[in-house]
């Protein structure tokens, strides 16, 4: 779903001679099919959705961030919203309901978690009475009588359909789309760290944790004062289908992307769940504190960040954040205007490995092999040279590690310079001792490798580097480029330069002593977030 609606409008642009960069259109009209299905959704439940709740899911990095280039969660989730604003599904409602349900499991099919939250949104349960929990509702807004979610089950006459409906909607998005590709769906990608997922979750999900916590408080205390054991029964099972996404999610945190759908659980809930309309007497004043605290919370990192160059040092700043690693690149500590800024200059002044590699691909020279195509070995950023190849319309070739060794190949130099858990390629070693040749230009270090054709000059340099950061990712630059405080950084050269060392095994010299005459590396990250340091747990 996600390529058939970029495909659209690429094929415009073609068509129409627009002549618009395809990356940058692409990443356009995604975030602009967010936008606008958000400001419906708005539109239509502006009485439910309070600023303080806004906030906080807006300015989440996972949000915030991920709107800004192309995914398949930003295009879920304005199908997603759109379903939502259909609401109640009746007449012509009730086909764009499950037109829209349809193309949000078709755009990322992880949405289905959402799905059992829906249906118990919408469905009616007269016998639970009324939720006493007033915590919730300090935060937001109470409507008596909505129009969609009311006290009487007959105004959801029609409950059936919504769920069914969505059912039948998602089933058929996961048929199809498993037909079509000849894939599944969704991957289950297990990973732990309970470092990592305490950082995604301070820098990730932010100010949305305190949304998140009180209505899970709201719908277990709810439970628990419920006055009849179905409608103990019937709320628990709404807390559970509220925090399915999180307690999928949680064992396989590879980003804070993933944290999107807990702020979709949030909204659902905000718009659909039945409130009491009764406020308690000191409802006003706790009300106003409430949302204070949630809309600072949310609004001082968009601004402020931290620098961490020890983990017992943090100071504030407004620019240029400790970065820490994400499977959907490198984040930033906070001050997430700077980021928003960074990330519009881009085009001129990549910043992160997943822009450089991108550079390098673009930019490169192919040469095909006998068969008349482009051999490219398979590593974890293998999307871009599809891209490329895409793009300047030319045959290309993705076989798995030691499927070109008999001939030489492609691959980007990122993957030959780090451990990657999620790429052990025993092959990696036996490549760097190969003859190689960078084929396009450097960013920061990062170029696409020729191996096997060329010289010995980049492996030796690459197989020097790589022992002196022990596997962890690292930049090359000029002498004079700026380090953050905290990262390692090694000076090296083919000739002897002043306090150097000579690497037996590479014959190249290397030294921790500034030289201004040799070449500089550094790591990507401050030492304290090396593969050894998270190893250590």
């Amino acid at each position: 779903m996600v390529y058939a609606y970029n495909a659209l409008f690429l094929k415009l642009n073609d068509r129409l001679g627009l002549h618009i960069d395809p990356v940058f259109l692409s990443n356009r009209v995604t975030a602009t099919a967010f936008w606008l299905a958000l400001f419906v959704f708005i539109g239509r439940y502006r009485h439910r959705l309070s600023l303080a709740v806004l906030l906080a899911t807006l300015l989440a990095p996972a949000i915030l961030l991920n709107t800004q280039y192309l995914n398949s969660t930003t295009l879920s989730s304005a199908f997603l919203l759109l379903a939502v604003a259909s609401l109640p599904a009746k007449g012509w409602r009730a086909y764009t309901f499950t037109l829209f349900i349809f193309l949000a499991v078709g755009a990322r099919a992880d949405i289905v978690l959402l799905m059992p939250l829906l249906a118990w949104l919408v469905w009616p349960f007269p016998t639970i009475g009324k939720p006493v929990s007033k915590t919730f509702q300090r935060l937001e807004k109470t409507t008596p009588d909505f129009p969609i979610i009311g006290k009487n089950p007959a105004a959801f006459s029609n409950h059936w359909k919504i769920v069914w409906s969505a059912l039948l909607a998602s089933v058929a998005a996961l048929v199809i789309g498993r037909v079509w590709t000849g894939a599944a769906g969704a991957q289950v990608d297990w990973f732990f760290n309970a470092r990592m997922v305490a950082g995604y979750i301070v820098f990730g999900f932010g100010a949305a944790t305190l949304v998140y916590l009180l209505v899970a408080g709201d719908l277990l205390r709810s439970a628990i004062r419920s006055p009849t054991l179905p409608g103990k029964v019937w709320l628990l099972g709404g807390l559970l289908a509220f925090l399915l996404p999180l307690i999928f999610f949680l064992p396989q945190l590879h980003a804070p992307r993933y944290f999107w759908r807990a702020c979709e659980a949030i909204w659902l809930v905000c718009v659909l769940w039945r409130r009491n309309e009764q406020a308690d007497p000191g409802w006003q004043i706790s009300q106003g504190l409430l949302r204070w605290v949630v809309i600072i919370v949310a609004i001082v990192p968009v601004f402020i960040g931290l620098q961490l160059p020890e983990r017992s040092a943090p100071r504030p700043t407004f620019l240029y954040p400790t970065l820490f690693p994400s499977g959907d690149g490198h984040y930033p500590m906070g001050a997430y205007a700077h980021q928003l800024f960074r990330y519009h200059q881009a085009g001129h002044a990549p910043f992160d490995h997943n822009q450089r590699i991108w550079r390098a691909v673009e930019s490169a020279e192919f040469e095909p092999n006998a068969e008349g195509v482009v051999p490219v070995t398979f590593s974890p950023m293998y999307g871009y040279f599809m891209l490329a190849a895409s793009l300047r319309d030319f045959p290309m070739e993705i076989r798995a590690p030691g499927g070109w060794d008999d001939q030489p190949f492609y691959i980007d130099s990122r993957t030959l310079s780090r451990t990657d858990v999620k790429f052990r390629a025993a092959a990696t070693s036996d490549w760097l001792s190969r003859p190689t040749r960078v084929a396009s230009p450097e960013f920061s270090g990062i170029a696409v490798i020729r191996v096997g054709d060329g010289d010995d000059e980049w492996n030796r340099r690459t197989r020097l580097l790589n022992r002196l950061f022990a596997g962890n990712e690292y930049r090359l630059g000029d002498t004079a480029e700026r380090v953050p405080a905290g990262h390692t950084i090694w000076y090296f050269d083919r000739d002897p330069f002043a306090d150097s060392e000579e690497d037996a095994e590479t014959g190249w010299h290397f030294s921790t002593h500034f030289a201004p005459d040799a070449h500089k590396a550094w790591s990507a990250l401050p030492a304290w977030m090396s593969v050894q340091a998270f190893g250590e747990e």
